[in-house]
């Protein structure tokens, strides 16, 4: 009887033991998910601010302005697009060099 109440009460002890080790681990668990999950929030928070910029920064009037004011750049005008006949073409026979397709009088 002796060996079984011994053997009992180290049993009882190591479960006691373990318990006691898991119950804390559960608790640092807990709160690595809490942190985990408010770090989740501020993340989405700035996604939700970066994209409100980019579509700030993107706003075609806003680049327009930049693009005049900076670059000197204006709209395009019907003029300068080209039909496909003036656009020069290249030697099928592997030489590089541009070749108008046809004459242009000026």
């Amino acid at each position: 009887m002796r060996h079984a109440t011994v053997i009992t009460l180290f049993i009882a002890a190591l479960m006691g033991v373990a318990l006691y080790y898991l119950k804390y681990r559960v608790t640092e668990l807990e709160n690595e998910l809490a942190r985990l999950n408010r770090e989740i929030v501020d993340d989405q928070q700035a996604v939700h601010v970066l994209r409100a910029e980019w579509s700030y920064l993107n706003e075609t009037s806003r680049l327009r302005a930049i693009a005049e004011q900076h670059l000197g750049m204006v709209p395009i005008s019907p003029e300068q697009f080209a039909t496909p006949e003036e656009i020069p073409s290249r030697d099928l026979a592997g030489d590089n060099r541009a070749t108008p397709a046809r004459e242009s009088v000026n």
